[in-house]
């Protein structure tokens, strides 16, 4: 054993010698540190600065999206009942109500539900919105009659958070627009 320690070491000094480097097993450096906890403080209380900057704009842009996804619903689904009431030369209705943010389309049937009506909750997602109010001549319901002329010109107010929409139904052509 002692012979094989000797040996090791001279070939060590000889390696050293005509400048080859032997890789030997060391312990770690002592003056190899991890980061302190103010530093750490200090990136926790960035994030923080940088996520308080952006989280009120993210919300608020979630409400904007949400307005603009229940009026053009809303804005599609008058299409619809105009379009079937045309097709079928018959009265097509569309109900509202604002008290619960709902409205139906009364002897349609719903798309994923087979049997029962056409109806659509506002305050559910993807809309999270709400009715703010809802008037045709003094009515929460139009009808289009067989040839897709509302029964009166009128307008919807969808709101979420601090933005609102209004969808009118003109009452000559029964044309549907988002302002």
């Amino acid at each position: 054993m002692l012979w094989f320690q000797y040996s090791m070491r001279q070939k060590m000094r000889n390696h050293r010698a005509i400048g080859i480097t032997v890789m030997t097993r060391t312990t770690r450096p002592k003056n190899r540190r991890g980061f302190t906890l103010a530093e750490l403080m200090i990136v926790v209380l960035i994030m923080g600065i940088l996520s308080a900057a952006t989280v009120p704009k993210l919300l608020d842009s979630v409400a904007f999206y949400s307005v603009d996804a229940a009026a053009k619903r809303i804005k599609q689904d008058l299409e619809l009942a105009r379009r079937r009431a045309r097709s079928k030369s018959v009265a097509q209705s569309v109900q509202f109500d604002s008290n619960t943010s709902t409205y139906v389309l009364p002897n349609v049937q719903h798309i994923d539900r087979s049997g029962a009506t056409y109806s659509v909750n506002l305050t559910r997602a993807p809309y999270s919105s709400s009715l703010y109010s809802v008037n045709f001549n003094g009515s929460e319901t139009v009808t289009f009659n067989g040839y897709g002329v509302p029964s009166s010109a009128g307008t919807i107010e969808v709101e979420a958070g601090t933005y609102a929409q209004t969808i009118t139904v003109d009452a000559t052509t029964g044309k549907v627009t988002i302002q």
